[in-house]
């Protein structure tokens, strides 16, 4: 008799699915902003000195210390955990593995790269890079991003402030000791990370960049924030 291949069970099954769709979506989401040369609709990526090990648990844990709430944890690799259907989707949920996750809110969705890489596109800080060697050994000495992305749908002005907020308060979890600087490709400014970092990431409205003294604007590379490569 032929071998009987396992059959995945309804929860399974469906789990699969849904994990298949929505990532889908996000690489043909990436592959359309790349050929476009449009990026997200507001990104932040930190610089960091090392690859950093990164998961949907670990995720879902920060999103919820950053905003006071319960999310929950997708990992493809581990279908045993919670249930992934049509409820848990209405719920704030992250999704994904290494190097892209999907990080959903109330109708918000943002993607979250984890990349063992440089930041390609940060270009020479102009005029304050010459003067300030600890931009320019954050910039040198960064081997890897991790990038919060707002992706869709594209909020109302009064509602873009929000989305903004949520997305900086999660970059502020996110932010940690490994980190060198912390970058913004919309607003093309840089700030050199220190502890204090964090607070003015959850107090200083983001779209105005970040606030003096560590704050230096970049050449132009918005093409290249796409959603897909931060």
């Amino acid at each position: 008799m032929p071998d009987q291949q396992p059959r995945l069970d309804k929860k399974t099954y469906v789990a699969v699915v849904i994990v298949s769709v929505l990532l889908g979506l996000l690489a043909w989401r990436s592959y359309h902003s790349r050929r476009m040369g449009k990026g997200p609709l507001f990104s932040v990526v930190l610089l960091l000195r090392d690859a950093r090990e990164v998961n949907a648990g670990g995720l879902a844990d920060a999103a919820g210390r950053a905003l006071g709430l319960h999310v929950d944890a997708f990992d493809p690799d581990h279908p045993d955990g919670p249930p992934l259907d049509m409820d848990a989707i209405r719920r704030p949920f992250v999704l994904g593995k290494s190097p892209a996750f999907l990080f959903q809110l109330e109708g918000l969705r943002f993607a979250i790269w984890n990349v063992d890489e440089p930041y390609p596109h940060v270009a020479k800080a102009t005029g304050q890079e010459e003067h300030d060697p600890r931009l320019r050994e954050a910039l040198t000495l960064h081997k890897a991003r991790l990038a919060v992305n707002l992706v869709e749908p594209k909020p109302a002005e009064a509602d873009m402030a929000r989305a903004v907020r949520i997305l900086a308060s999660l970059v502020a979890e996110l932010a940690a000791d490994d980190c060198l600087a912390v970058y913004c490709p919309t607003t093309q400014h840089i700030g050199i990370y220190e502890p204090e970092m964090k607070q003015t990431l959850r107090d200083h409205d983001l779209r105005k960049g970040f606030p003096a003294p560590d704050r230096v604007t970049t050449e132009p590379n918005n093409a290249d924030a796409t959603v897909g490569e931060p």
